[in-house]
């Protein structure tokens, strides 16, 4: 296993820098590695993190899986409601 694949499972994303990226560049690079718009993202990421009194500027790995998590479970209920009517 490569350092750089090591990294990703014990919960941190290199930056160029050094060091575990977070806030704004984590952010960042999940979205544009989606197919989903990265205004949309954004946004719901943004209102998730006030929703859940995160620090957005110093948002960690985890807590961005908990958000995503969040997030594909409200567009699931949402399809489930849309396909029930």
């Amino acid at each position: 296993m490569n350092k750089e694949h090591s990294m990703e499972l014990e919960g941190s994303v290199p930056n160029t820098h050094g060091g575990e990226m977070k806030g704004h560049k984590l952010i960042q690079e999940v979205c544009s590695h989606t197919d989903v718009p990265n205004d949309l993202l954004n946004a719901e990421l943004k209102f998730l993190i006030k929703k859940k009194n995160f620090n957005e500027e110093h948002l960690t790995l985890d807590q961005l899986r908990e958000l995503l998590a969040e997030y594909l479970q409200d567009i699931l209920l949402e399809a489930k409601k849309d396909l029930a009517v």
